[in-house]
């Protein structure tokens, strides 16, 4: 059986790269780092010296990016390190890929590591020593050139660790214990196994790596490595009013949002109009990827700076509360690393207020359903403006927008 490690800390840490700082990364494959208990890990073992270089075995894990992405350029990379002796310790991480078209397949049925992964020249990283702390897990961010390509099919990203000829210090123990974090993708698909090198080395360009898949026992977590690549990126702003409502919310008003390419889900999420804030101010929520923290009546998502298949057109729909879906049609700009801004404002989207029953239309059912909850004081859809009570102001609401339809 494989060894575990629990940890319960994580640290982020960012290297530099080609790409402005405020271009973000549109997630084609990523993991879900949040794992009850803390962060699982796997230790890559099997430490040997070569030549004076002090190198673990290579763990790999197979990874399928969401489709629509090949052939586009991978502009992030991330992978989770994990110390768990109690001194801090430093090595050289060095990332490399292979296709899934090797002799031999596992459980799940993925091929063993074959051909070295070449988009258009064989892709490897070789990062500059890391102090990794005692007891903790690191999550380290790459960002890159051009050059690596989204594979079509299935990849096996691999991870090794040394000790840079002996320059970092770190002793074979200490490179035995180095080992690399475990999560379920949560964007992109990874089948519950693994593959571990027999010997020891970087394998930089060597097709057909000796060794052998690997799954966990029955309570066990899941075969899944920390690894994560991502297109470049752009922050749009939307700025959502919602009409007919008090200044001040005595309830949540939750909008679900969508970006959509023709059939092709690129984005979705929720909008949070907080109770007992100004109704145009939408709260923090960790799934837009936001970078600004100030409470303006805005909020930033990361759509991909080039769609699935290279399409521009995109669709953005807003749906929720009693308010009538509203629809966006923009255009993705042509996307230039050098020159993006922190945000492009998409415009100003009102949703109209009364639809009571979710049914796409303000009519005669939501009046006489707000008649029916006169004078409620929970949290309803009928109490239409969030007053904190269903009054005479929301029939009148609802009077004045009768006829509205979703878009």
């Amino acid at each position: 059986m494989k060894k575990l490690l629990l940890l319960s800390s994580i640290v982020a840490g960012v290297t530099a790269g080609a790409y402005a700082q405020n271009a973000p990364s549109y997630w084609v494959y990523q993991p879900n780092y949040v794992v009850t208990g803390g962060f699982q890990s796997i230790a890559n073992g099997g430490t040997a010296d070569q030549a004076g270089n002090l190198i673990t075995r290579m763990v790999m894990d197979d990874v399928n990016a969401i489709p629509g992405y090949s052939a586009q350029n991978v502009y992030q990379i991330q992978f989770m390190t994990v110390n768990p002796g109690t001194a801090a310790v430093s090595v050289r991480p060095r990332l490399r890929f292979w296709n899934a078209d090797g002799t031999g397949a596992g459980l799940t049925g993925v091929l063993n590591p074959g051909t070295y992964y070449v988009s258009p020249t064989a892709i490897g990283y070789t990062f500059n020593p890391i102090t990794f702390t005692a007891n903790q897990a690191t999550l380290l961010t790459g960002t890159l050139g051009a050059g690596f390509l989204v594979p079509s099919s299935t990849m096996w990203a691999g991870i090794t660790y040394d000790n840079n000829i002996g320059a970092t210090g770190a002793t074979l123990a200490d490179m035995d214990a180095i080992g690399t974090g475990l999560a379920q993708p949560s964007i992109g698909t990874s089948t519950d196994t693994m593959f571990q090198t027999t010997a020891p080395g970087s394998f930089f360009t060597t097709a057909n790596p000796a060794g052998a898949q690997f799954q966990f026992t029955l309570n066990d977590p899941l075969a899944n490595m920390v690894f994560a690549m991502g297109v470049q990126g752009q922050y749009y702003r939307l700025e959502v009013n919602l009409n007919d409502t008090v200044g001040t919310l005595a309830w949540d008003r939750n909008i679900g949002y969508t970006v959509t390419s023709g059939t092709t889900t690129v984005k979705s999420g929720v909008l949070n109009f907080a109770a007992s804030s100004s109704p145009n101010v939408i709260t923090a929520d960790p799934s837009l990827d936001s970078p600004f923290v100030a409470p303006i009546p805005n909020r930033d998502i990361v759509l991909p700076a080039i769609g699935p298949g290279g399409s521009t057109a995109m669709t953005l729909t807003l749906d929720g509360g009693p308010y009538l879906k509203r629809v966006i049609n923009f255009t993705l700009p042509t996307p230039n690393p050098t020159t993006l801004s922190p945000a492009i404002s998409l415009p100003v989207i009102s949703m109209q207020n009364g639809d009571v029953d979710g049914s796409g239309e303000v009519d005669a059912a939501d009046i006489d359903q707000v008649i029916a909850d006169f004078g409620g004081t929970t949290d309803t859809n009928t109490d239409v403006d969030a007053s904190g009570e269903v009054d005479a102001a929301d029939i009148d609401i609802v009077i004045a927008n009768f006829g509205g339809v979703d878009e």
